[in-house]
């Protein structure tokens, strides 16, 4: 008789991978808490273009791989100062630096990740060679949550793994599919999302509301040429940018802010995740060199609101590398 697979017993792990494309097998130490991991595969059927002498579609054959993956969790932090948070291969992966503290830069660093998924009884999952695409950072809510996108070189799985046809090339390297480690160990608790603070062109901010952070890595994985797989990954032009929204009063920092938005003064921004000292539970996010997008006003609140969307962050010269910083302490 089969089971029922239940979606609360789900762990997750992550893991640097030295080559791009060749699985890492996980361990204890890589487990990372979540709340949400999909792992998709795609092979679509292409359709033969060549005339049938009837009405009816005849069978195509398969078409090229692909693989894509989201991973979201709360914004913990080690508990530890100075050690890295459980989630840092995901950010040293989407900031494109490899780091050995709590501060995070970017740079032109890509870090490919093997992703694996268990369940207790249920299909185990790994999306090899995963390069990060996108990080989204909110702030404003219960919890303060990060969500990592991308693509992958291929999903493989636990039935995969146990068909014998599947072919060598979607197996990333490995000869079996590796057993969950047996005592995994997660760290650190998250802060409250709606504890921070803010800082717009110098001048601090108690009327925020929310926060979105908004990071497209510019890598992708090609899929052209003469390959049924992705090949490896390549760089276009990174982006980020900024939503935020401020409870409106007639202070002068923000008569001066909305002064700057039209007159496309840059500024630069701070958003600060207040957790405990010494925990390595504080986040602070840094955008440089922000040009203000004209702000959206809206009185269906007692006190009216005012937002500042799609902001973009720019580096203050070639290779600063500094458009956008996290610092956890």
């Amino acid at each position: 008789m089969s089971n029922t697979i239940s979606s609360v017993k789900e762990r997750l792990y992550v893991v640097k991978e030295s080559t791009w494309g060749t699985a890492v097998a996980p361990s204890n130490s890589n487990c990372v808490r979540f709340i949400s991991c999909t792992i998709t595969n795609s092979q679509p059927e292409m359709q033969r273009p060549d005339k049938n002498a009837d009405e009816d579609e005849p069978i195509g054959v398969p078409g090229r791989r692909a693989c894509t993956f989201t991973v979201s969790m709360s914004m913990a932090g080690s508990g530890t100062s100075a050690t890295p948070p459980d989630c840092g291969p995901l950010l040293e992966a989407a900031m494109g630096h490899a780091v050995s503290g709590t501060t995070y830069a970017l740079g032109g660093v890509i870090q490919s990740l093997s992703i694996w998924k268990y369940d207790q009884t249920g299909l185990a999952q790994c999306a090899i060679g995963s390069v990060v695409t996108s990080m989204k950072v909110a702030l404003g809510g219960d919890f303060p949550t990060l969500e990592f996108s991308g693509e992958a070189y291929w999903g493989y799985d636990s039935a995969q793994a146990a068909d014998g046809s599947t072919p060598s090339a979607a197996k990333g390297g490995l000869s079996s599919f590796p057993t969950e480690p047996s005592a995994p160990v997660t760290n650190g608790v998250p802060p409250q999302g709606f504890d921070c603070t803010c800082a717009l062109d110098g001048n601090s901010f108690g009327t925020l509301l929310s926060t979105t952070i908004m990071l497209n890595t510019g890598r992708q994985l090609p899929k052209d040429g003469m390959n049924v797989y992705p090949t490896a990954p390549v760089t276009t032009v990174r982006t980020t940018s900024t939503d935020f929204g401020l409870k409106e009063d007639d202070s002068a920092n923000t008569v001066t802010l909305v002064q700057k938005a039209a007159s496309k003064v840059l500024i630069v921004s701070t958003f600060a995740v207040n957790g405990t000292v010494g925990t390595a539970n504080i986040w602070t996010w840094t955008l440089k060199n922000q040009m203000l997008n004209a702000p959206s006003l809206d009185g269906s609140a007692p006190q009216r609101h005012i937002s500042f969307n799609g902001t973009r962050a720019h580096p203050t010269s070639s290779g600063a590398y500094d458009s956008l910083g996290l610092v956890i302490t």
